[in-house]
């Protein structure tokens, strides 16, 4: 019998969470009047809506409970009736759902798509939702349609995601709206995994944020009993306990880091007899080593495919260059320069001497019909406006890139005549047109503003009425993702950069045995990477690194397979030493923004059901110079969990109790601002190619 100074109960701590920042809004006892005070609050906690048309829509409302549920539908205000009946489809729309609970507005901090996708409501992801339809799926379906219910379903997801429906309550309200969504205490798959807590957090992570966590757990309580009792965050945990022996970054840990997290320019397979299949992987940005990675066939093939398994397994190593630099169409000893006058492909130089080969449009069109002396160069990742430009031609391609009208670029139309182009612009809108065609509003460089109308049944482009009409077959040109450069105007100017370009090529003489002897000239890094003495596949291993295709590497060994070849017009590998200690100079310089993206997420990360979510938000707190780069690359990855992490806030305010709302509006809130953090961080243009590339 337990003595009278026992305790009866066990005391079970709590976990608490900070006070929403976006608390519910008291609304008025009529439901007449909820509209007018939705719309005021929208419109408050959401300036940029001024910029549109909202519309609130209340599917249910229950006077006497104070409960209604709904959605503020936002249309581009530059959609109309014309262009949805010309496209037979309605204007792009999200909508933010509005849920009142006795007569209190919860707050407005999501917005949907049709899709069942959810980002969290703020000026930047409204206008990526309205101005972007190649992210996001828009409404397409009236707005009044009982349908409109589907919107508020999570889709059904497999595996350890959540989410199975929510099905309207019998009593007008929210009790028993989740149906089959699994709970806190769920199991991860067996093929799922913690992506940026094992790839990211995992190499790089630092002791004493390692510390740091153990010690908050340790101290509180009621986070470590939530923890535990939270099979994904539980897991998540002990992931990152088993990092303590290898937390401390070291060197070496960072340059392999900056190598796996570069883009692939060489990608060699094979097969050894009881060994297995092997992969090699290199960049000529950052080349750290060609160690193999072993495998087995099942392992291989999903790796490979089918295809390349085969090619291996009939031919022997198979070698693919994935970023060929060289291009060997053009003769730099017979390319005859000059002022290009008639638009085309083009071989063109920079003032620092570097060659490169893209599209060039002279002589554009300005908006009143008149050829102003004015040229454009662009290959898709660089691009010039100046006054003319001196190239060798190439060739006559007029496959330019194209995207939507918006921001700055140039409407161009291409044909047989080759492509004819209208001066830069800077798109500002478009309208409907009665015709049936649209009318983008546009500023030229010099201030100027016009129309560029896109008028059915016309050819070309031409000044007309004050505007400028062109035909359906237009396309933009866009040069807002493109870095600006500046090009040898005059051919006369080639020899004043001669002294910048340095012939780099490689002689190799064969043995005729399979093989290879090379001489490196102007190619250091390559040079002490790599033996005089090569075999076949190391060999095409260096020429791809060195820009060649794996085609053209071929054959260049086979015209040296008796004798000897001079390959030239090359490039040298970037090392992982090299590019690490331009990380280190650009994070120095970056610390405080870096720091900046740094969420702790701790707490929420204990409430999350899913693993996915849990893993994101807890590996917000583990962000530092070293793997800031591998947290953009996974930005889709973060993205996914964001919209996952919204859905949860969604059903929570519907009913599901099992989740704080207050935790999965801070985890959603604090996911945003390190997403659009990173996203900011990926466009800066950093010194020597150094942290991130623009």
């Amino acid at each position: 019998m337990p003595s009278m100074n026992s305790d009866l109960f066990t005391y079970r701590p709590t976990l608490s969470f900070e006070q929403n920042k976006l608390a519910g809004i008291e609304l008025s006892e009529n439901p007449q009047m909820w509209s007018r005070e939705v719309l005021s609050e929208l419109y408050r906690q959401v300036p940029e809506v001024a910029d549109y048309t909202p519309k609130v829509m209340f599917m249910q409302v229950d006077e006497e409970q104070g409960y209604g549920l709904g959605c503020i539908v936002l249309a581009n205000t530059t959609d109309s009736a014309l262009a949805v009946t010309r496209t037979g489809t309605a204007s792009k729309k999200v909508l933010i759902p509005v849920i009142v609970k006795g007569h209190e507005l919860q707050p407005l901090d999501i917005l949907m798509t049709s899709s069942g996708k959810m980002l969290p409501l703020n000026g930047t992801r409204l206008r990526e939702a309205l101005f972007r339809p190649e992210t996001f799926e828009m409404v397409t379906e009236d707005s009044g349609d009982s349908s409109l219910w589907n919107l508020f379903y999570p889709p059904g997801r497999s595996d350890n995601t959540f989410g199975a429906g929510i099905s309207q309550g019998s009593d007008g309200g929210t009790a028993g709206a989740v149906t089959m969504i699994q709970g806190p205490g769920m199991k991860l798959s067996a093929d799922q995994r913690f992506e940026l807590l094992e790839d990211v957090v995992g190499p790089s992570a630092l002791k004493p944020d390692l510390e740091a966590l153990a010690s908050k757990l340790s101290s509180d309580e009621a986070l470590l009993s939530a923890v535990v009792e939270n099979a994904a965050s539980s897991d998540a945990i002990r992931l990152l306990a088993s990092f303590e022996a290898t937390s401390a970054s070291s060197a070496a840990n960072a340059m392999k880091l900056a190598a796996d997290s570069a883009k692939p320019s060489v990608i060699q397979l094979g097969f050894e007899p009881g060994e297995g299949y092997w992969v090699k992987v290199a960049s000529r940005e950052v080349f750290y080593h060609t160690n193999p990675t072993w495998m087995d066939r099942r392992d291989f093939l999903k790796f490979a495919g089918p295809e390349v398994t085969h090619k291996v397994d009939t031919q022997g190593t198979v070698t693919l260059s994935t970023q060929p630099v060289v291009d060997e169409s053009v003769d730099p000893h017979a390319s005859k320069w000059s002022v290009v006058e008639k638009p085309g492909i083009y071989k063109v130089r920079t003032l620092a001497g570097k060659d490169m080969t893209g599209w060039v449009l002279p002589n554009l069109l300005d908006l009143d019909g008149t050829r102003v002396p004015l040229a454009v160069f662009t290959n898709g990742a660089v691009a010039s406006v100046q006054s003319q430009i001196a190239g060798a031609h190439v060739g006559t391609g007029i496959d330019l890139p194209s995207a939507p009208a918006k921001g700055p670029g140039i409407f161009y139309v291409a044909g047989q005549g080759g492509i004819e182009g209208t001066v830069p612009l800077m798109v500002l809108g478009s309208e409907a047109q009665m015709n049936g065609g649209d009318c983008y509003l546009v500023r030229t460089m010099t201030g100027h503003e016009s129309k560029v109308c896109i008028v059915p049944g016309m050819s070309g482009m031409r000044a007309l009425g004050g505007e400028f009409h062109v035909t359906p077959a237009v396309k933009f040109l866009p040069l807002d993702t493109e870095v600006a450069i500046q090009l040898i105007e005059e051919p006369a100017d080639l020899a004043k950069t001669a002294a910048a370009v340095v012939d780099r090529s490689i002689h190799i003489t064969g043995s005729g045995e399979g093989e290879y002897y090379f001489r490196f000239d102007n190619l250091p890094k390559l040079a002490g990477m790599f033996p005089r003495s090569l075999d076949s596949d190391q060999a095409m291993m260096v020429l791809c690194l060195a820009g060649l295709s794996a085609q053209s590497a071929v054959d260049k060994l086979a015209s040296a397979e008796d004798g000897f070849v001079d390959v030239s017009g090359l490039v040298d590998v970037k090392t992982a030493h090299d590019a690490f200690g331009a990380m280190r100079k650009a994070a120095s310089a970056n610390a405080a923004s870096i720091r900046q993206l740094r969420v702790d997420l701790v707490k929420e990360a204990a409430v999350l059901p899913d693993a996915m979510t849990v893993d994101a938000v807890l590996s917000l707190g583990f962000i530092n110079s070293e793997n800031v780069r591998m947290f953009i690359s996974r930005l889709p990855y973060l993205e996914k969990a964001l919209s996952m992490i919204c859905e949860l806030l969604l059903v929570a305010r519907l009913g599901l109790t099992e989740i704080p709302e207050g935790a999965t509006a801070r985890a959603a809130r604090g996911l945003d601002e390190a997403v659009r953090g990173l996203r900011a961080l990926s466009l800066r243009k950093l010194e020597d190619d150094g942290l991130v590339s623009g």
